[in-house]
């Protein structure tokens, strides 16, 4: 959603809150809001601005919940990775996804891995979060992992691959089973 369309769906439910409040403290008995009500009803200029501010109302509520009925579609992301006199190929997020799993999974040492890619018209950029085993040279296993996935990806789909970024969020220790 827009940030225009949730700035006007934010006022739209401060206006109903204070409607539905005002309908509150008129039922507990506060006769006030009923005056003016029939005030502005007995105006014809008050009445033809009521109009107007109901008019619009009615139009943001029918666009609401013309919006709430329907489906997103879901965007998934492609690349284009041939382009030959048969046609073109292209591979989605989710199948490079797998292939930097599954490049990444050559390096000793890891135990998660989280990739994020980045498609740009001019390649590739990828995020990847992982968690190491223990005693693990740290600097050693990012080098060879950023050198693993590059040479997969490119190898496997052809991409260029712009950067690859490693952070380590954790090291995953083992759990030693006591022997009785």
């Amino acid at each position: 959603m827009a940030f225009f369309e949730r700035a006007v769906l934010a006022l739209y439910s401060l206006l109903i809150a204070a409607l539905s409040l005002s309908f509150l403290l008129t039922s507990a008995g506060w006769t006030l809001l009923l005056d003016l009500y029939e005030y502005t009803l007995t105006r014809t200029d008050y009445r033809v601005v009521g109009a107007i501010i109901a008019a619009v109302l009615f139009l943001v509520s029918w666009r609401f919940f013309w919006v709430s009925l329907r489906v997103p579609r879901s965007k998934v992301e492609q690349v284009s990775i041939y382009r030959g006199e048969g046609g073109e190929v292209t591979i989605t997020s989710t199948a490079l996804e797998q292939l930097v799993i599954r490049g990444a999974r050559q390096v000793k040492g890891l135990r998660e891995i989280r990739p994020k890619l980045k498609l740009l018209p001019e390649g590739v950029a990828l995020s990847l979060e992982v968690t190491a085993s223990p005693d693990q040279n740290l600097p050693t296993l990012a080098q060879e992992l950023q050198e693993n996935v590059r040479r997969y990806v490119t190898g496997t789909a052809g991409l260029d691959i712009l950067e690859v970024r490693v952070l380590i969020n954790g090291i995953a220790y083992e759990t030693l089973r006591r022997v009785d």
